[in-house]
């Protein structure tokens, strides 16, 4: 059985992107899922300041996969390629 990977997704309400981002991070999860295990943390920097600051979050959405950094809206393609390539 594979190890579930883990995806954090940092980002905040408060941005006009918020649920276009959401739908896609939620896309990205449908395809990885395909492939390997996975669990999504969602995590609001207003809401969880400390969890940006441990991450050093200094841009937004952000996604982190495998000690990986994905910065600005969620490119499936990409992050699927990155899987593909064995991280």
């Amino acid at each position: 059985m594979e190890k579930e990977q883990k995806l954090l997704f940092f980002t905040t309400k408060k941005s006009i992107h918020y649920n276009f981002d959401l739908n896609e991070v939620k896309k990205l999860l449908a395809e990885i899922e395909k492939i390997s295990p996975i669990k999504l943390e969602i995590i609001d920097i207003d809401a969880y300041p400390d969890k940006a600051e441990q991450y050093k979050i200094d841009a937004l959405p952000v996604i982190i996969m495998d000690n990986k950094r994905f910065i600005g809206r969620p490119k499936v393609e990409k992050i699927l390629l990155y899987l593909q390539l064995g991280s």
